[in-house]
Order: structure tokens, then C-alpha cells, then sequence
């Protein structure tokens, strides 16, 4: 953080996110450690600032006004849409219908165009890609729409229990480029809209991929802001969802949440880890203990395995010759199951 930010944040010239709270504190912490004057424990103790922070935010926390209704319809202006494989498909009524609407919303005319492009059998990435562009409360609004053109499930489905494919790649892939795009920047908001327009079956993939898709720094800011919005149920999704990275993408989130000395969300990230299946936790392990993985983080995997699955993974563990970490299983499997 600049120098002239910080001035400018103590002397109250301008509203404090979490993150930079968290900065200004770890700085004032070092500080002091560094002249031989400790400050008090309590005072520099990041999960402390959470919750007052947290403890602030339910009182001012807003989401929707008008004046972020006319910075989504800014927003959307703004997108440069590749119009161009309409051109050259002859889709002249798709042409002008965006030329035409490139003052409205995007949600007012994307899912038509979307569900003659699906009739062709053309690729509709780049439209989710640049409508992803748009602000977050722009995506909600189009999101809704594209439900509506797309439903999450189809009327006529005999058995009752399939998510729609085109729904799947409509919606599911809007939710995807926009966690990819806001996620770490504006994931409250998104969350809230979405679940405010009664569609809080997409909040979880969204944290999902908030989780599998940004470098740990940014995923540390998603969850403080998911906390400053009073949004804390919402952080054992994102934490947990951790375990789905690339198995040899887990390690660096671990190193830096244990770095950042975030002991709550890194037992809620060892949980997360030690539900995987059997196959899947053995990568994961392997590639910790090639980084050689402190012995606590190894432990904290081990007790976060279901009890129920002990024998199982102990089996296995042994059977892969990694008996090592079957050791630890069969003795976290000896503690007392709550």
C-alpha cells in the first residue's frame, strides 16, 4: 500500500476495506517488534480485526442503489462485443438487435441471442466471457435472465433430478468467467444479488471457483471480504472448495494461510482436504510431502479425515507404501470421534 494511501486512511479522508485494515495492522506490528516493543497480543491478532470489522460492516453494508444501477448500465456500455461471426453467418437480425441494445442492459437482450446461437450450434464462450465484463451487479441481472431463457432444470425431465445441459452452458459458464472476473474483488455482492433474486443454487459453484482459480493472496482478500459482509457461512465454502485446486495447487494456499498464521480457516481448509477420496487425497499428500510439509500440517489432514473412513484410507495408504502418512491416519483414527 502507498505511503500517501495509508496517510490518507488514518487520517479518515477516505472509507477502509479489510485488507488494508489487516495491512496497516501487520505493519504496526512488525514496527514495534522490530524497535523491542512488542505491542499487546490482542492488538495486532488479524482474526480479532476480522470480527470487529465484520462487527462494523453488518450496521453499513449495502448492496444495491441507484447509483450502482447506473454503473452497471455504464459497465455494459463499456463491453466491446466480437460481433463478427454474426457477420459473417449473416445473423443480420442478431447484428442489429446488439447494435440496437448496447444502451440497455445486457441481460435484455443477451438470452435471445444466446438461444439462437445454440439453435446453430455456434460457440457462445466469447459472449459469456465479455458479459462476465460487465459490473457485478450487471451479471446478477443477467444471470436472472438467462435462467429464465435457460432453466435450471427442464419441465419435461421424467425423473426430476437432471440439471439442464444448456443451463449448464449458459449460466454455469456466466457463473464461472464471473467468479474468474470478480471474485476476489466483489464476491459479496455477487452472492447477495444472486441470492436476493432467488437464485442461490449458482452461490456455490461461484465460490467454488473463487476458490480453485485465484492465487492465495487473492482468495485471503475474498474471504475477508465475504466476512466484512457479515457473510461468514459462506467462508467454509470457499476454504473447503480449496481441496478441489490442482493437487499441485493446494500446498501454496496452506504456506500462505499458515504464514498469515490463520489457524481457523486453515483447519477449516485440512477438513476440506481430508473428505477427498482416497485416490484424489493420495496426490495431494504426495505432492505435500515432496514440498516437506511441516509434520502439524500433515497431522491437521490426517484429523480431518471422516471417521468412517479411516480403515479404508489406512489401508490404502499402506497398500501405496506410504506408510508414513498411514501411520498418522491410524492415529488420528484413535481419537475420540467429535
Amino acid at each position: 500500500m502507498a505511503r500517501s494511501t495509508i496517510q490518507e486512511k488514518l487520517a479518515g479522508k477516505g472509507s477502509m476495506n479489510l485488507p488494508q485494515i489487516l495491512a496497516i495492522v501487520d505493519a504496526l506490528a512488525d514496527y514495534a517488534q522490530m524497535n523491542d516493543a512488542p505491542l499487546p497480543r490482542h492488538e495486532v491478532d488479524r482474526e480479532t480485526w476480522q470480527d470487529r470489522v465484520a462487527a462494523a460492516s453488518k450496521e453499513s453494508f449495502v448492496i444495491l442503489n441507484k447509483r450502482a444501477d447506473k454503473g452497471a448500465t455504464a459497465a455494459a456500455q463499456s463491453i466491446e462485443w466480437n460481433i463478427e461471426p454474426l457477420r459473417q453467418a449473416q445473423m443480420d437480425d442478431l447484428v442489429d438487435m446488439i447494435q440496437d441494445y448496447r444502451s440497455k442492459p445486457v441481460g435484455d437482450w443477451l438470452p435471445r441471442v444466446l438461444r439462437v446461437m445454440t439453435q446453430a450450434e455456434m460457440s457462445i464462450t466469447d459472449f459469456l466471457k465479455k458479459a462476465a465484463e460487465d459490473s457485478p451487479q450487471g451479471v446478477v441481472n443477467t444471470v436472472v435472465e438467462l435462467h429464465k431463457e435457460f432453466p435450471y432444470q427442464v419441465d419435461d425431465d421424467p425423473w426430476g433430478n437432471g440439471r439442464s445441459m444448456q443451463n449448464v452452458e449458459t449460466v454455469g459458464r456466466l457463473i464461472y468467467f464471473s467468479a474468474m472476473r470478480h471474485g476476489d474483488s466483489a464476491a459479496p455482492a455477487i452472492v447477495v444479488g444472486l441470492r436476493r433474486s432467488y437464485l442461490g443454487v449458482y452461490v456455490e459453484e461461484f465460490l467454488t471457483r473463487v476458490a480453485t482459480w485465484f492465487l492465495p493472496p487473492s482468495i485471503e482478500d475474498a474471504v475477508d471480504q465475504l466476512r466484512a459482509a457479515a457473510l461468514q457461512r459462506d467462508v467454509e465454502p470457499v476454504l473447503k472448495a480449496i481441496s478441489q485446486r490442482n493437487y499441485d495447487r493446494i500446498y501454496e494456499v496452506v504456506d500462505h494461510f499458515s504464514t498469515k498464521q490463520r489457524t481457523k480457516d486453515l483447519n477449516t481448509i485440512f477438513e476440506g482436504i481430508g473428505s477427498r477420496k482416497s485416490s484424489a487425497l493420495r496426490m495431494i499428500i504426495n505432492d505435500f510431502q515432496r514440498r516437506n510439509a511441516p509434520d502439524g500440517v500433515m497431522w491437521e489432514i490426517a484429523r480431518g479425515v471422516a471417521y468412517s473412513d479411516y480403515e479404508e484410507y489406512i489401508e490404502r495408504f499402506a497398500q501405496w507404501g506410504n506408510h508414513e502418512f498411514a501411520d498418522l491416519l491410524h492415529k488420528a483414527s484413535e481419537e475420540p470421534p467429535f
